[in-house]
């Protein structure tokens, strides 16, 4: 998750089909509500309060793990709620646990194994009015849980280029200093009752299982539908995410480039894992068009029985909005791709929907290695509240096995602040 602007509080219950327009915000949503109110939605009987920014924290870019990598960023962060305690000034206190991404790549992918990041956190929530030094939250770095598959090894950021290892099929892999290793790019996190972890992957759209002690337990192949399709005249096999070449022209089906199982969490009562894709399937993004990746794709899994099923027992269309990356007004460009889940029951989620505008992009004056970012400024940020009730589930149709679909879904958002 990445930091959160204000939204108007919106809300609005549709009966949808495909084919309907995704809400579009071609100009900068905004919220209104003065510093330190708060307001409220209700869904479903239950009422939902917001009370803002009530803190906020940092720690050095320079920090180190325990493999000698500087931390890196959250692609993902729970809190570890058995430790989570109120204390009696009125401060909370616990562990959080953090996924680093892939690491490092500005000067391409590096063989940089997958880790979790483990924190003390201290949290005094500040609901004033008065502008005053962000040190409300803090960390402090207690140590790195390396991922290892079921042989001990540890896995690579590298672009995959195989989809086979350790018996299991349809799982990214690639070769790194002579060993094949499982490809991953961590992008959600879960924890569950037992201590032991959730990853879900960027690359297969895959979700790994791991231990305490980060080793693999078990892997969540993803549905045929989200497993890349490639004409075979393109050259192109697997997973592979070299985004300069592929186009519609040669991949027809599967998750998106740069585009997998980005969020992962477990319902409050503990037998259900909830994943969502970033975006649009191939198949679903007509022309390849950023503003057509709107219907992105949400999984339950049934995981009373076993860690790791085969199959989801439900799976469901979220529509997200498209935007504007300007922020003028005109026709949208880009897809308000989401970027993190919280599961609130089984049929209830909290979704972090944004454009990729970041802080001080819309300004004049500011243009990162000459690249116009002083065009885009903040239009969207978001957390929708999406229920599930009513709405189609795809498990088992042809929509999770072919790279065809035309079904119909109910979609309740909910943006708060």
């Amino acid at each position: 998750m990445r930091t959160l602007t204000r939204s108007l509080l919106l809300a609005a219950a549709t009966m949808l089909t495909l084919e309907a327009a995704p809400p579009i915000k071609n100009v900068p949503t905004l919220d209104t509500t003065a510093v330190g109110a708060s307001s409220s939605v209700s869904l479903g009987g239950l009422t939902y309060v917001n009370k803002g920014l009530v803190g906020v924290g940092n720690f050095s870019s320079s920090a180190l793990d325990s493999r000698g990598d500087t931390l890196g960023s959250f692609s993902s962060f729970k809190i570890d709620t058995n430790t989570w305690r109120k204390n009696l000034d009125g401060s909370y206190s616990g562990t959080l646990y953090t996924l680093p991404d892939r690491g490092y790549n500005v000067g391409g992918l590096i063989d940089y194994a997958a880790r979790i990041q483990k924190f003390d956190l201290s949290f005094t929530p500040d609901y004033g009015l008065t502008s005053v030094p962000q040190t409300q939250l803090s960390l402090t770095f207690k140590g790195t849980t390396t991922i290892t598959d079921f042989n001990g090894n540890t896995t690579t950021a590298l672009n995959p280029t195989g989809t086979t290892l350790s018996g299991f099929t349809n799982v990214p892999t690639a070769s790194a200093g002579g060993v094949t290793k499982f490809t991953v790019d961590g992008e959600g996190l879960a924890i569950r009752a037992d201590g032991s972890f959730y990853i879900s992957d960027e690359y297969g759209a895959s979700i790994y299982h791991v231990s305490k002690t980060g080793k693999m337990q078990g892997v969540i192949t993803p549905v045929q539908a989200l497993i890349p399709q490639f004409l075979g005249s393109s050259g192109f096999t697997g997973f592979t995410t070299d985004a300069a070449a592929i186009t519609t022209a040669n991949q027809t089906g599967g998750r998106r480039d740069n585009q997998g199982m980005e969020a992962v969490d477990i319902t409050p009562d503990g037998k259900f894992l909830v994943s969502m894709l970033q975006s649009a399937t191939r198949q679903d993004n007509p022309g390849n068009k950023d503003f057509n990746r709107a219907y992105t794709r949400l999984f339950l899994y049934d995981i009373t029985k076993n860690a790791t099923p085969t199959a989801p027992t439900e799976h469901y269309l979220v529509e997200l909005p498209v935007t504007r990356s300007k922020g003028d007004g005109a026709i949208p460009n880009k897809t308000a791709q989401q970027s993190e889940i919280v599961a609130l029951s089984k049929s209830s989620f909290l979704v972090l929907t944004r454009d990729g505008n970041g802080n001080g992009s819309g300004n004049a004056a500011y243009n990162a290695a000459g690249v116009g970012l002083a065009d885009n400024p903040q239009v969207y940020k978001n957390i929708a509240l999406v229920s599930t009730l009513g709405a189609t589930n795809l498990a088992g149709t042809r929509s999770t096995r072919r790279p065809t679909l035309r079904p119909s879904l109910v979609r309740t958002r909910l943006p708060i602040r």
